[in-house]
């Protein structure tokens, strides 16, 4: 394992990125509230929990189970403002869970709908079973082979976001399983 001083300036970017978007997020959520019709129970759509304030979202799905979906060995999660942080030791790899409340993610997306094709980022418009809006977004992570993928689902109850940083290549069909394993398991792993 590299010293964390030792770490390649990339990684640099990459934790500034997810952090800003984090940011975005926190200042997003506070502003903005989720109407009591959207918190009402959704047929096939994710648990209701994972869009509690303050739920742990590291407790919705087991490592084991988040290893196989995101098809890297990554640490343990780690829950730091409202989003669970899965990463590789190495620190080239991992996943980023967040959730929001319909108002801010369909911001989010619509904002990253306006940068496509600015600064290699491309947005377009995916399926994703049960979510009435998904935008799979793709932009560099430093390195020219590096690539980070976000993928935002949008149910009744709020809006799932996946952020998946790889080196080399990152196949969409990883954010796709991860979101998969989340919308179904919920609250009841861990």
């Amino acid at each position: 394992m590299t010293p964390r001083r030792e770490q390649p300036r990339h990684h640099g970017r990459h934790v500034k990125r997810i952090a800003l978007t984090l940011a975005v997020v926190a200042v997003a959520s506070a502003a903005a509230t989720l109407p009591a019709a959207l918190a009402a129970a959704t047929t096939g759509g994710p648990p209701r929990v994972l869009f509690r304030p303050g739920y742990n979202l590291c407790h919705a799905a087991t490592l084991t189970a988040i290893r196989k979906a995101g098809g890297q060995h990554y640490k343990r999660g780690t829950f730091v403002h409202g989003a669970c942080m899965w990463e590789r030791s190495d620190l080239k790899a991992g996943i980023a869970l967040s959730t929001h409340p319909i108002v801010v993610g369909k911001a989010l997306m619509h904002m990253f709908r306006a940068q496509s094709g600015k600064q290699h980022i491309t947005a377009r418009s995916i399926e994703v079973p049960h979510a009435t809006n998904a935008l799979l977004v793709d932009l560099p992570a430093g390195e020219p082979t590096e690539r980070s993928k976000y993928l935002f689902a949008a149910y009744r109850s709020g809006v799932i976001q996946v952020n998946m940083t790889a080196p080399n290549s990152l196949p969409t069909k990883r954010l796709k399983a991860v979101l998969g394993l989340i919308s179904r398991a919920g609250a009841g792993s861990r």
